[in-house]
């Protein structure tokens, strides 16, 4: 939904009124959980919430509020549904940059000379004691690959770092009904 302009805190995500005709009261969180449980005739036991980074500064009030929201949006629906959050930052536009470690070997690097799609580095160039990585889940076709960092703001699932980097690599790839699910959450 549109947002006002350096607004970092996501707006709509849980209303106590009313939202007018056309949508479900209750805001964004509520209508997608809605919307889960129509389609798949049951309703979810884990949240993964991917959004856009926010300043460091703001970073745990947007936690708090946002949080917050989606506890408020489950109750609405049953005051006894508590699914597990996982609260993930994306950031997009940083200055790092991967360069395969190997570059001679042809079978370690893409035809451009780009580190392989599916490249995480989660060591070294992260934080020392936050959960954080990055992530070069697409083809660098020209020039040099720039990797996604994703930090784990909030994790009630209790992911292990590869769960949820092979979580987030296949996110970023579509697949029909039926293509097998490469991944296991348990």
């Amino acid at each position: 939904r549109p947002q006002a302009r350096h607004e970092e805190i996501i707006q709509g995500l849980f209303n106590e009124n009313d939202c007018g005709s056309g949508c479900i009261s209750g805001g964004m969180i509520k209508e997608h959980l809605i919307s889960f449980m129509r389609s798949t005739g049951h309703i979810p036991r884990r949240i993964i919430f991917y959004r856009d980074v926010v300043s460091k500064g703001r970073l745990n009030m947007v936690l708090e509020h946002e949080l917050s929201a989606i506890k408020k949006a489950c109750a609405s629906l049953d005051p006894i549904y508590n699914p597990q959050v996982t609260i993930i930052m994306v950031q997009k536009q940083h200055h790092t940059r991967l360069f395969a470690g190997n570059y001679g070997v042809g079978s370690t690097i893409f035809q451009s000379g780009n580190v392989l799609p599916g490249t995480v580095v989660d060591k070294e160039i992260c934080h020392p004691t936050d959960f954080d990585f990055y992530l070069c889940s697409h083809a660098g076709t020209k020039g040099v690959s720039r990797p996604v960092r994703y930090h784990v703001l909030w994790d009630e699932n209790n992911f292990t770092a590869n769960a949820l980097q092979i979580l987030t690599n296949h996110l970023c790839y579509t697949w029909t009904r039926g293509a097998p699910l490469l991944f296991q959450l348990c």
